[in-house]
């Protein structure tokens, strides 16, 4: 793992952040000035239309293992897999696992009884709600529309507000899950994804001793079940604070993720190692629009989600209530006090 040496960040650069209007011209200019290698390629998340299914063409493609994966699931009695999964939700489990339907069905298994064992994560997600909108106030994270020289998605995250008073541990998890959702949903599929955390203002007061608990049951999540493969990861602006919330993190990360981990004491140093037309200004690079810009174009692309997610919700949780009743009459619970002798 390549560490920088220990330096206090330097501040980026401001960049204004377009509103309304402006906000959505700058976005579809942005996205109309793309190569049209990367227009064709959708490798910017779009707003999703209503009864539209994602990835048709990969389930095309990969119909055949779509079905063999149904099949497994259907001879498999103790899986908390709902029967109404949809084809797109099982192609982009498959992409995460090398289109290897048999690794699928396990993935599958593994991420769906962590749901049910992480209910903080993956019920009430409604984007209305007060926390919901806060985490929009109080953090940046965007994908970016170019891809990296091997294929993989750019995402960034960081903070808008660096109070650490305004910043909700659970709910931003929530968010970031079901952001990364959202992107894989309505972006072609790819074969891993680099992710920028930027330490800029954060404090050991955002990793509370309290949420460990928690922390490491969604760190678990992020590792081991989440929709997209984690190729690299690169921390800028790393304080020495930073550095210190890491210390206390790493014993929740497995080996693949602590040897991706690169860090950086300055956000500009990102440009040395990833190709600068990929990037922002905000990290050295000569992308058109900034973070703030993408991070808007984010907002809207999950809230074009709503209904998906409350649909998944909802057959997952039909599922896990089957799930938790008794199989037979002599499995149900009873409170009569045993007869004397």
């Amino acid at each position: 793992m390549k560490k920088s040496k220990s330096a206090a960040a330097q501040v980026m650069k401001h960049v204004k952040t377009p509103s309304g209007r402006a906000l959505r011209k700058e976005i579809t200019a942005s996205t109309n000035s793309f190569s049209e290698s990367n227009r064709s390629s959708n490798t910017y998340p779009s707003v999703v239309r209503p009864g539209s299914t994602p990835h048709t063409k990969s389930i095309e493609m990969h119909k055949m293992s779509i079905a063999l994966v149904r099949q497994k699931l259907a001879n498999e009695s103790q899986s908390l897999v709902p029967n109404d999964i949809t084809d797109s939700q099982i192609v982009e489990y498959l992409n995460c696992t090398s289109y290897d339907p048999d690794r699928c069905v396990v993935y599958l298994k593994t991420a769906f009884k962590t749901m049910m064992d992480l209910p903080q994560l993956f019920t009430g997600r409604d984007l209305t709600q007060p926390e919901a909108i806060q985490f929009w106030n109080v953090v940046y994270m965007a994908a970016f529309p170019k891809k990296s020289k091997e294929g993989y998605k750019f995402v960034y995250f960081g903070l808008k507000d660096p109070d650490p008073s305004h910043f909700n541990t659970v709910w931003n998890m929530k968010m970031y899950i079901m952001a990364l959702e959202a992107i894989v949903r309505s972006s072609d599929l790819v074969p891993g994804f680099i992710f920028i955390l930027d330490g800029k203002g954060m404090s050991l007061s955002h990793t509370p001793i309290s949420q460990l608990r928690f922390l490491k049951k969604a760190i678990g999540f992020l590792q081991e079940c989440t929709l997209v493969n984690m190729k690299k990861i690169h921390f800028v602006n790393a304080s020495t604070m930073v550095e210190r919330a890491y210390s206390l993190l790493k014993p929740l990360l497995n080996t693949n993720v602590t040897e991706s981990l690169f860090f950086y004491s300055d956000a500009l140093m990102l440009s040395k190692v990833e190709d600068p037309s990929v990037l922002p200004p905000e990290l050295g690079g000569t992308l058109n629009g900034n973070i703030p810009m993408y991070t808007e174009h984010l907002r809207e692309v999950m809230e074009s989600n709503a209904q998906y997610f409350k649909e998944d919700e909802e057959r997952r949780l039909i599922k896990f209530r089957e799930a938790r009743k008794p199989s037979n009459v002599n499995d149900v619970p009873t409170n009569r006090r045993p007869e004397s002798t």
